[in-house]
């Protein structure tokens, strides 16, 4: 998260500090693992997406009021790159199926938490895709597959 990019997953570390500890205590996970954190706030504003235009614009300063229930999840996609024929594998069997059980396992509820639990909002950006190479189209499908199975 801090040695290259100014995208997605970096900008949120960079502005919630708290959450590269995650790095550090937190193993490599598996294909049916994921990783949700809680409690984290936001110290820092930012302006622009990526190396050309990010940049620090301040402190945050919070909205009046209790402070907002804040999740992070965590699901790791395959990295297909640039390459078009590599990018060609991301179409098989095996890598749908793996990508499908690591968003249900991300979008299900948390153990302790009932089924019927109210949902909690949930965004995802471009899952697997951008420095990834993933189908926007495709890591969709998936995502909202997985998520309607998770509920």
């Amino acid at each position: 998260v801090l040695r290259n990019g100014a995208v997605q997953e970096e900008i949120r570390f960079l502005i919630c500090p708290e959450l590269i500890v995650s790095r550090a205590i937190a193993e490599p996970m598996a294909t049916h693992e994921a990783l949700l954190m809680r409690g984290f706030e936001r110290f820092s504003n930012y302006s622009g997406y990526g190396h050309a235009t990010f940049a620090f614009a301040g402190p945050h300063v919070a909205a009046a009021g209790p402070p907002a229930e804040t999740e992070l999840l965590a699901i790791d996609a395959i990295a297909f790159g640039r390459d078009a024929q590599t990018r060609l594998g991301q179409y098989s069997r095996g890598a749908i199926e793996r990508e499908l059980n690591k968003a249900f396992v991300g979008f299900a509820p948390p153990d302790g938490e009932t089924p019927d639990a109210p949902l909690r909002p949930l965004c995802t950006g471009n899952w697997g895709c951008g420095a990834f190479g993933g189908c926007v189209q495709l890591k969709a499908v998936v995502q909202w597959l997985a998520a309607s199975r998770a509920r």
